[in-house]
């Protein structure tokens, strides 16, 4: 009982944290608070049963403010402030890639310098999604597959060629693009075009895993 009180008391970041520290548990957060780590060796029973209650507390406060340092208190949505585009970050590089930073495999390093080329030309820019008005999505309720609504990066298998025979295209955020044979993958796949730990890449394969 004399436990779940003090529990229940260790309600700020700071107390909870010196609570872990007390049962020998280590706490490491990211400069953002975006990725923590939390490891614990060495506790048994009621020990260890404490611990991860109050790592368990420490990682829903932990949320908490990041949402609430996220949120854009106009709209009310979520905007990852390490992503553009900002006035840093203008065509949202870090987004996309890990802009100038070194990656430790032949595809990844022929990746990041094609990536960066067309960031340069500006063939292609990293972009917040725009979210419908209610009339708005009357007008989006159709098939998926149909209507592409252009928010972030796309390849579509029936867009124009370029003259100098670069399979990436600008397209404006504004413009609803209709495909009728559009492809996840154009001309082809390579090993470089997914990379483990690059910046997007998660968030390319959530996608596709629930087109699945």
């Amino acid at each position: 009982m004399r436990a779940a009180a003090k529990d229940n008391g260790a309600g700020d970041l700071h107390t909870l944290q010196e609570e872990l520290k007390k049962l020998g548990i280590t706490v490491v957060s990211g400069r953002q608070d975006t990725v923590i780590s939390i490891k614990i060796k060495g506790l048994a029973g009621r020990a260890l049963i404490r611990g991860l209650r109050l790592a368990d507390q420490l990682l829903q406060e932990k949320i908490k403010n990041a949402v609430k340092a996220c949120t854009d208190p106009a709209t009310k949505l979520f905007t990852d402030p390490t992503f553009g585009p900002s006035n840093k970050d203008p065509d949202g590089a870090a987004a996309i890639c890990k802009a100038g930073g070194v990656i430790p495999s032949k595809g990844g390093s022929q990746h990041q310098a094609k990536v960066l080329g067309l960031l340069q030309r500006g063939k292609i820019r990293w972009e917040r999604p725009i979210y419908a008005n209610e009339e708005e999505e009357s007008r989006y309720e159709c098939n998926l597959f149909q209507i592409i609504r252009v928010s972030q990066l796309f390849l579509l298998s029936d867009s124009p060629q370029e003259d100098d025979g670069d399979d990436s295209y600008a397209i404006s955020s504004s413009d609803t693009v209709f495909a009728s044979n559009a492809t996840l993958f154009a001309d082809g796949v390579s090993s470089g075009d997914v990379i483990q730990g690059n910046l997007g890449d998660c968030w390319f394969l959530s996608t596709c895993h629930c087109i699945a």
